[in-house]
Parts: structure tokens; C-alpha cells; sequence
């Protein structure tokens, strides 16, 4: 008898699948149609927290409803068909998020080889590769606790935090000699070309999300929440370069944003059987805070030092998105997720442009249409009560 309904249960998956229906539903389809009608009474009744219809199916079989008042909800014989909790009523709960993801548009490129020597401030022709400090991926993480307020809304709590460093080096032989692109030009040694530079580059951020989140839309099969928050962001970026010939010369930057604002975005999740389900996640944020940004550098043959600052205020926007693929256990205590994010921070000023910004003297389109990106896995885990 197993063996048939099993049986049975796989062919109204795979006929009725296709027509919208989750495995939920087919399952609870399947319910129906094998048991006799003199066996079965439908009855209604007001779900004290939610509000909605919830129906009680009994027959020959345990009825769900003596399997939901169970000791353990997540023994076996809770299956898809959802005797217990709806898989999108929101839990009190702890987070933990691990990433994997890397900085876009944050390379910084610091020196060119040139068929040298030549004369000082003459232009050379390129015969290798740029020196570029660009970042690769490298890890970061969530922590976070959800509070639920009801069935249908939350409040949630949680920190991120990305470090993320690289570094690069070029020599030349001669005749062949190494010139920085990130001197000041009118320096002293400006015109002096070298032997070698080497070039560390870093961009790191911290979050704080504080959102309240609700129910919008939600079915056996999906959900949809809304979510409004605040977000407070800390952005550091830090660039150091040498340039060595006769003597070291050095070019340093660091630019820092510290802003909060207002968060707003969408949640969804669709099951597909069991437990599977594909999520996806979608948030933007309006963050308004100051760049603080420095510029030293420190010539080896003048012993003289160029220093500039520049601070601004901007309202950066946040886009995140990300979508994947999520495990639920059959009580709802655990849930896993693993997908890939991506995550734009506009009107952002950096590295490489604030350097620009000081070798030409011009600060006024430092931040126009400029963006910051990173993207990268997410896997994470949450434990729900």
C-alpha cells in the first residue's frame, strides 16, 4: 500500500507540477483522491494568530491535526503537505552568513613600464604590462538575530563585515625603466623613472541592518515579505605604493565614509518539494554620510612631502540583490540557504579617481556616476524557534 501511494504521489508530481501546483498541493491532491469520500470531513477553523482558514482533513489514517499536536513536530510523519506551522510563519531565530566576494571598480592602476631611460617628462612607449593592484575574493560574514513580533512580521538585527587586501609588483631591466602613475607631476621625482614599485591595495565595510519585515503575500506554496529598515555603513579604503631607484619614494591615500539611512526592500520564496525552495532577495538603500579622503607623498630626492585632503557630503545609494537555492526542515527550525549576490554602492568616491582628482586638480566630478561593487556566494544558516 506504501509502495502505491508512493508511487501515486510521484505521478501527480510529475503530471500536475506543470500546471502551478507545488509539490504541496499535488500531495494534498493525492491526499483526496485516495481516500473514500465516506472517510473524509473538511472543517474550518479561525487560526488564532494569522487570521486565515485553516483546514483539518481526518480519516482512516492519524488526522494531521493529532500529528500537528504531536510532541515533535518535525518527526516524520509531518510531510509536505503541511500538517504543521506554514513554512513562511516568521520565527524568533539566530543568523550566520558566510561570504565569499569581491570588490569591482576598486583596481587601482600605479606604474607603467617605458622603454627608457629618456628625458625626464617625456613620454615613453608602454613594453609591458600595468602595474594594477586589483582585488580578488576574499571572505567576509553576517551575524544577526530575528525577533518575531507574529506569524506575519519580524524585526531583525544584522552585522556584516568585508576585508578585502591585494598587492602587486613590476620591475624593469635596463634600459628599460618603471614610471609611477600616481605622482604628483609636478614632484621631484615625478620625473625620475625607477626600477621598481610594488602596490598594496585594501577595501573593506562594515553593515548594521535594522529592519522590520511583513508578510505581503503567502500561500502553501510562497511567500512574499516587505521589508523597511535602517542601514548604517563604514566604508574604508586604503592604497599604499614605493617606487624604488636611487632612494624609496612612497604615494599613500585613504578614504573613509561613515553615513546611515533608510532601507527598504522585497523577500521571496517559492518551495518546490519538501523542503527545497528558490529565494530571492532584493534591497535598496539610501545612505547619507561624509568622504573623508587624504593624499601623502614623500620624495626621497627633494625630501619634501605632497599632502592633500578633501571631504564631501553624499548620499551613496545601496543596491543588493540575491538569489539561490534554500533547505527548510520539515518543523521550520533550521534553514539554509546558498546563492550569489551582488551589491552596488553608487556616488561613491574612490581610490583611483581620488588620486586623479589630485594630480589634475580637479575634485568636481570626483563621484559623478561612480560605482562600487562587489559580488560574489552567500551561503547561510539560521536557527528558528
Amino acid at each position: 500500500m506504501d509502495t502505491t501511494r508512493a508511487f501515486r504521489r510521484a505521478w501527480a508530481v510529475v503530471i500536475l507540477a506543470p500546471a502551478g501546483l507545488c509539490a504541496a498541493e499535488v500531495i494534498r491532491i493525492d491526499e483526496f483522491a485516495v481516500r473514500p469520500a465516506s472517510h473524509v470531513q473538511t472543517q474550518h477553523a479561525p487560526d488564532d494568530r494569522s487570521g486565515a482558514a485553516a483546514s483539518v482533513v481526518r480519516g482512516d489514517d492519524r488526522s494531521r491535526q493529532e500529528v500537528a499536536n504531536s510532541a515533535n513536530c518535525d518527526a516524520a510523519a509531518c510531510d509536505a503537505a503541511a500538517c504543521c506551522t506554514p513554512f513562511w510563519v516568521h520565527r524568533t531565530g539566530a543568523i550566520g552568513e558566510l561570504l565569499l566576494i569581491r570588490a569591482r571598480d576598486a583596481e587601482v592602476a600605479y606604474a607603467m613600464p617605458i622603454d627608457g631611460p629618456i628625458a625626464p617628462g617625456a613620454a615613453g612607449i608602454q613594453n609591458g604590462p600595468t602595474g594594477v593592484a586589483d582585488l580578488e575574493y576574499d571572505v567576509g560574514f553576517r551575524v544577526g538575530f530575528n525577533f518575531a513580533l507574529d506569524d506575519c512580521s519580524s524585526v531583525a538585527m544584522v552585522y556584516s563585515q568585508f576585508d578585502s587586501a591585494a598587492s602587486d609588483a613590476i620591475g624593469a631591466a635596463a634600459p628599460d625603466v618603471v614610471r609611477s602613475l600616481v605622482m604628483h607631476p609636478n614632484s621631484a621625482n615625478a620625473a625620475v623613472d625607477n626600477l621598481l614599485a610594488r602596490a598594496t591595495n585594501s577595501v573593506d565595510f562594515q553593515l548594521v541592518d535594522v529592519d522590520f519585515r511583513h508578510a505581503w503575500s503567502t500561500s502553501d506554496c510562497h511567500v512574499v515579505n516587505w521589508v523597511l529598515g535602517a542601514r548604517y555603513a563604514h566604508l574604508d579604503q586604503d592604497f599604499g605604493s614605493e617606487f624604488e631607484n636611487l632612494g624609496v619614494s612612497t604615494v599613500d591615500t585613504d578614504i573613509k565614509f561613515d553615513g546611515g539611512g533608510l532601507r527598504l526592500g522585497l523577500e521571496a520564496d517559492r518551495r518546490a518539494y519538501g523542503g527545497l525552495s528558490v529565494y530571492a532577495k532584493s534591497y535598496a538603500s539610501f545612505v547619507a554620510g561624509d568622504f573623508d579622503a587624504s593624499y601623502r607623498q614623500y620624495d626621497v630626492i627633494s625630501d619634501a612631502t605632497v599632502f592633500n585632503s578633501w571631504n564631501a557630503g553624499r548620499v551613496v545609494t545601496m543596491l543588493d540583490l540575491e538569489a539561490g537555492l534554500a533547505w527548510t526542515s520539515a518543523g521550520g527550525s533550521v534553514r539554509a540557504t546558498a546563492g550569489y549576490m551582488f551589491s552596488g554602492w553608487y556616488n561613491t568616491a574612490k581610490t583611483n579617481d581620488w588620486i586623479n582628482a589630485v594630480r589634475t586638480g580637479n575634485y568636481l566630478d570626483m563621484t559623478d556616476s561612480e560605482s562600487l561593487t562587489f559580488d560574489g556566494f552567500a551561503t547561510r544558516l539560521e536557527y528558528r524557534w
